[in-house]
């Protein structure tokens, strides 16, 4: 049986919230505060990313521009994810690109700058969090999880 994407999402979520490891404490600034964050997998892939969520702790009355630097797992670049933010939206959740390996048990960072322009030139602030990936070896063989 194959299960949907949600499900493998939530059900790696179960698996690396339960591992016995010290989960980088949720970071607030003065703009910004985290609400969650970790990986999923795209198991018919077998493709790794990010996923984040964050609150907007102060309201903006025009549009602004985030972008999401996630620490390349397999080394090499950062990889890049920018989004327009509505204003007056309190929320923003975004996602990596996809990689296919990851190493154990390992804290990795995630760096969001808010701008107040499209072309990145006003900065209003940067957020930065760390993300701990850490997971069975044998789940992460049966899920398809390429580990460095």
């Amino acid at each position: 049986m194959k299960l949907p994407q949600p499900i493998i999402i939530l059900f790696l979520s179960i698996i690396l919230s339960s591992c016995v490891t010290v989960q980088p404490s949720l970071q607030k600034t003065e703009y910004v505060s985290t609400i969650g964050g970790g990986f999923g997998i795209d198991q018919p892939k077998e493709l790794i990313y990010y996923g984040m969520s964050f609150k907007l702790i102060k309201s903006f009355d025009k549009d602004i521009y985030a972008v999401a630097e996630f620490e390349n797992p397999e080394g090499g670049n950062a990889f890049y994810t920018s989004i327009k933010i509505p204003a007056n939206q309190k929320r923003i959740d975004i996602q990596s690109e996809k990689f296919k390996r990851i190493e154990n048990n390992k804290n990795y960072n995630v760096n969001l700058r808010l701008y107040h322009d499209e072309a990145q030139t006003s900065l209003i602030t940067i957020h930065s969090q760390e993300v701990r990936f850490s997971i069975d070896p044998a789940m992460a063989k049966a899920l398809g999880i390429g580990l460095i």
